[in-house]
């Protein structure tokens, strides 16, 4: 038996999941939504090895180490549908540990450095040329990854925490390869969204914690887009919608 299978009938018993009731939906659904990874495609990816942080406070704002032990479950990426349609959650695993960076508000994790926050923004910095902007710093692994692409000329970052622009401006960017890249503005985004003059090739946001609050951040932000607009787990948030409007 493979990994991955013995990871399915194993996640399956966690779950209480009747394997023999369901065995159609358990071989060809659950299926698609299981995925045993790889700690070294995720280890060698150029944020995590390039930018080493410790645990420290920043005002209400904590840097901390978090681990995913071995074979515990975890979302890895943003839905993905089958040809026919079909919504599959992708749930991963890793065979080790994975220690991760975290960065906390008032113990509530707004963002880690996981195979989720790296393959959800997979796309969006493969698109990124020009001048970017983002909205929401957090441990700046976006501006990262865009900024070591050659193709890009420069990276501003809008973000309104006092906080959590000095514990970048401290411990993050001072290990950026290419630091001169980066601009960062205190403002809240929205207003400046609304009141930007300056002309962007890609502006992404990153505002929000989950879907629960970012659909009405994304739902604001869409009324005053300019230009090419990206949104973190957009896929996810527009079927949330979906269903919402459906329930009406």
């Amino acid at each position: 038996m493979s990994e991955h299978d013995a990871y399915r009938y194993l996640l399956a018993a966690e779950l209480d999941i009747d394997i023999e009731k369901s065995r159609h939906w358990f071989e060809k659904d659950f299926s698609r939504m299981i995925s045993c990874l790889d700690a070294d495609a995720y280890n060698s990816n150029p944020y995590r090895q390039n930018i080493h942080l410790d645990s420290r406070n920043y005002g209400k704002w904590q840097l901390k180490k978090e681990t995913l032990q071995p074979y515990e479950a975890f979302v890895f990426d943003d839905f993905k549908y089958g040809t026919d349609g079909t919504l599959y959650p992708q749930i991963g695993c890793f065979s080790v540990p994975f220690v991760f960076d975290a960065v906390l508000q008032n113990d509530r994790e707004w963002m880690s450095i996981t195979p989720n926050e790296i393959n959800t923004m997979r796309s969006v910095i493969e698109e990124a040329s020009g001048n970017v902007l983002t909205y929401g710093l957090g441990l700046g692994y976006f501006a990262y990854m865009c900024s070591i692409k050659p193709e890009v000329a420069s990276v501003t970052v809008v973000e309104k925490d006092p906080s959590v622009i000095a514990l970048f401006q401290k411990e993050i960017l001072p290990q950026f390869k290419q630091k001169d890249k980066i601009r960062v503005i205190k403002a809240d985004a929205f207003e400046y969204a609304a009141a930007v003059k300056e002309e962007y090739d890609l502006t992404f946001a990153d505002l929000w914690h989950d879907v629960q609050d970012g659909i009405p951040c994304y739902t604001e932000l869409k009324k005053i887009e300019r230009g090419k607009t990206r949104y973190w787990i957009e896929k996810t948030m527009q079927y949330y919608m979906k269903e919402q409007n459906e329930l009406k």
